[in-house]
């Protein structure tokens, strides 16, 4: 009887090891996923710094600075934003129809928030699309 007592303590030990174990990895796969979009940001967010002429305006200028983002046409300040990245784009201004697209996106906030879905950044190229407005693709290519 005192055996059996034992054997279920015993195991009970076991279960309850093995499930704080799984909610520690689960916890530790989080913790890396959280990480990794955590670096993708700061990655894209790099990338995007800096001038860039829209390939189909030559007059159209793009120019982030940190989280600012300024549309300069023709020579003048059209309108100035703030952008914040969007890793899975997950925010409702990126849910069109109670779908979400899959990627990158990041947040361009005046009035109301901008979802844009970025298609190409790689220091020299960048493009991305609206999503929810025209869906029209804007590609710029790094200048200076």
């Amino acid at each position: 009887m005192r055996f059996g007592k034992h054997l279920l303590l015993v195991l009970g030990v076991f279960a309850l090891g093995a499930c704080n174990n799984a909610a520690k990895k689960e916890k530790a796969a989080a913790e890396a996923a959280a990480s990794k979009a955590a670096d993708l940001a700061a990655s894209n967010m790099d990338l995007m710094q800096g001038r860039w002429l829209s390939e189909k305006d030559s007059t159209y200028v793009l120019e982030i600075k940190g989280d600012q983002m300024s549309h300069i046409n023709g020579g003048k300040l059209t309108v100035s934003t703030t952008i914040k990245p969007d890793v899975n784009c997950t925010n409702s201004a990126c849910t069109v129809n109670n779908e979400q697209p899959t990627g990158f996106c990041f947040i361009e906030s005046a009035q109301d928030d901008m979802c844009h879905k970025l298609v190409e950044c790689d220091g020299e190229v960048l493009k991305y699309y609206g999503i929810g407005t025209t869906g029209q693709m804007l590609a710029f290519k790094k200048i200076n």
